[in-house]
């Protein structure tokens, strides 16, 4: 069915609303409510019973009606009781202002020459925003992804050793993480090796086939994460359409929060532990124009900090009152060095805090 809204407005009236929300002075005690809407737990907990062998559903539900809160109107601090702006260092996502010179999408060329660089500035910013220092950013998995878009013009573009065009898929409207990290621990080449045969620079020059050694950039990759850098995975998202904002499936990421092995112990985090119900919130920015990006953290080696970030997309959100145009979204990874260690204690990839899980089956790495 169609998502209830939280109040009648006119889409343009939620694009004025939202405008003004991040000028508002008064205090925020409580998220804003957007929508409510139907999301879809079944494939994260499938993924995880089969690889995994947990007992009990990931998700306590497969499909369940959830509350969308606003993120343009900030997102609740559970341990401060407040409500604050989204930040990539604080709850794991931020939207950030980013106009583009990109006019074709499609184009491997345009995205690692125009919009790559850029990008590359704007997460050093976002992450550094917490005293930490980016060592080396490494762009990799560009994808476009389209309501409506069929298995063969999915096929159509899929990368080969020509390389010069972006891949596309269809929305992904289940919750699921981008990349399962738990069969690459302790292992730095493998990882190493994902990033550097997907990253802007093969797919546009031509994909490596499959066993290529590592360039010497996959190399230096290897290298930083086997001496116990810390390293974090995010996801950049836009809309590309620049006609309209985001009308129908907007994309919704979940407020993480998980659960600790003892008071005051590590977050028991994927697969270990799954998001706290009571204190975990879905949050979407509405009318998502393509002058905007969303960054959202799907990995970070220190436990400690804010990852994880579950998200997809939202079918039955749409305007009613418009003829909305389908969506369209551009989204690309990024693997993000830092020059501080990670402490063993600390350390989810190789180390105290890696998980403790049984593996079921060789995992295609993506969940």
């Amino acid at each position: 069915g169609t998502a209830t809204m939280a109040a009648a407005a006119s889409p343009s009236c939620w694009i004025l609303l939202a405008m003004a929300s991040s000028a508002w002075a008064m205090p925020r005690t409580a998220p804003k409510l957007w929508c409510t809407t139907t999301v879809d737990y079944s494939a994260a907990n499938r993924y995880c019973a089969t690889n995994y062998m947990r007992a009990e559903p990931y998700f306590a539900h497969q499909a369940r009606e959830e509350l969308i809160y606003d993120a343009r109107a900030g997102v609740y601090d559970e341990d401060r009781g407040d409500v604050w702006d989204a930040r990539l260092v604080r709850c794991g996502f931020e939207l950030r202002a980013m106009p583009c010179a990109v006019s074709d999408w499609e184009s491997t060329a345009q995205v690692r020459m125009l919009y790559a660089p850029q990008l590359r500035e704007l997460i050093e910013e976002a992450l550094s925003a917490d005293g930490s220092s980016v060592s080396d950013i490494a762009f990799w998995n560009p994808m476009l992804r389209g309501e409506g878009w069929t298995a063969e013009d999915v096929a159509a573009h899929a990368p080969g050793a020509q390389g010069g065009t972006t891949s596309r898929s269809t929305i992904a409207g289940v919750a699921h993480l981008d990349t399962d990290m738990v069969p690459y621990t302790r292992d730095p080449e493998a990882l190493a090796r994902l990033v550097d045969r997907n990253s802007i620079e093969a797919l546009d020059e031509g994909q490596p086939p499959s066993g290529a050694p590592l360039t010497e950039r996959g190399q230096a990759l290897a290298a930083s994460i086997r001496q116990g850098r810390r390293f974090a995975i995010v996801n950049a998202w836009r809309n590309i359409d620049p006609s309209s904002p985001v009308l129908r499936a907007p994309l919704a990421v979940l407020a993480t929060r998980y659960a600790r092995d003892r008071p005051g112990g590590r977050p028991l985090v994927v697969p270990e532990g799954s998001p706290c119900p009571e204190e975990s919130r879905w949050y979407a920015f509405p009318h998502m124009t393509s002058d905007e990006v969303l960054l959202f953290k799907q990995y970070d080696r220190a436990v400690e900090q804010p990852s994880d970030i579950w998200h997809c997309a939202l079918p039955a959100v749409q305007a009613d009152d418009v003829e909305a145009p389908p969506r369209r979204s551009f989204e690309m990874r990024a693997l993000v060095i830092f020059d501080q260690h990670v402490p063993g204690a600390s350390d989810r990839f190789g180390g105290d805090a890696a998980p403790r899980v049984v593996v079921a089956q060789p995992s295609s790495g993506d969940a």
